[in-house]
């Protein structure tokens, strides 16, 4: 009777033992996903600002940041001199603060496919989650209970935004190089509104679950970008329970593919700008002796 409890007890423990090793390896594993995934980012903007301004001679990148709450990215701040900076947020209050800086040209207008009717704007309890789509996706509960942070998705307040797309901004302006977007679930509204518009680098907010009613994933963004001659070069996700819920995603055009090349013909200076701001040094100086061999394949096949 000893024997068979000892076996039992010896039985336990080990299983006890072979959880705890199984939560190890998936939290470490995790871990480092994570810290791989910030070494990467940690090559972002490390160029010095003279090589840009070397690189670019006289030109200037057109930055545009679409949800631009709070100012552009600080990291891109040292790079000012060298931008056209552009910026929109759809809760007007946001918009005036982010005027405040006479250099940026402001758009007062929230982005997506340009609407003669206006849409929504559901303000939420922490302006930062606000979106044009209502915060009620099928992961909400999910996402807002592993948080414990429900109360800042409530909505407080719904405004009417009038509308407008990046093509109707951008028709008579110099073409947009730079791409932020952070709407809350309306990104993939956002890129529908390019028309003939191709920045050379997008980095955008990503939600892997819905979040936001009628809210576009990853899947379908990701989609749409590689249909319009653009690859994944980075991506940063955020995971509950183990289940990637958000990140952000930074796309750049696929240079093995015409849709790709065309899109940095003719900005071949801003686009070694940029991969030198995003730490894609090795992969420009690769991809531009494959363009190299594309175009002369191009040209032997029209003449």
């Amino acid at each position: 009777m000893l024997k068979e409890t000892k076996n039992i007890l010896m039985i336990s423990i080990i299983s006890i033992i072979k959880r705890i090793l199984f939560l190890i390896h998936t939290h470490l594993k995790s871990d480092i996903i994570h810290i791989a995934s910030s070494v990467l980012k940690k090559q972002f903007y490390q160029v010095n600002v003279n090589k840009i301004k070397s690189t670019l001679q006289s030109e200037k990148i057109v930055f545009f940041d679409v949800g631009a709450r709070d100012g552009i990215n600080e990291n891109l701040v040292k790079y000012v001199d060298v931008l056209d900076v552009y910026v929109s947020d759809a809760d007007p209050s946001e918009s005036d603060n982010i005027s405040n800086n006479k250099s940026f040209h402001v758009i007062n207008k929230g982005i997506g496919q340009k609407s003669k009717d206006g849409l929504d704007l559901y303000l939420c309890k922490k302006r930062g989650v606000s979106s044009i789509l209502k915060p009620s996706g099928k992961f909400l509960d999910f996402y807002t209970k592993a948080k414990g942070n429900s109360s800042k998705f409530k909505v407080s307040k719904k405004l009417k935004i009038n509308i407008t797309s990046i093509s109707d901004i951008f028709k008579h302006r110099e073409s947009l190089d730079l791409l932020k977007i952070d709407v809350q679930g309306y990104e993939l509204e956002v890129i529908k509104g390019f028309g003939k518009v191709r920045p050379l680098l997008i980095e955008t907010e990503i939600s892997f679950v819905p979040l936001y009613e009628d809210s576009a994933i990853f899947f379908d963004l990701g989609k749409k970008m590689y249909d319009m001659g653009y690859v994944l070069f980075h991506l940063v996700n955020r995971h509950i329970n183990h289940i990637p819920v958000h990140g952000d995603a930074w796309f750049i055009p696929d240079w093995t593919r015409k849709k790709g090349i065309d899109i940095i013909k003719g900005r071949e200076r801003k686009w070694e700008a940029l991969m030198l701001i995003y730490g894609m040094e090795g992969i420009f100086d690769y991809a531009t002796s494959e363009i190299k061999k594309a175009s002369e394949i191009y040209s032997v096949t029209t003449e």
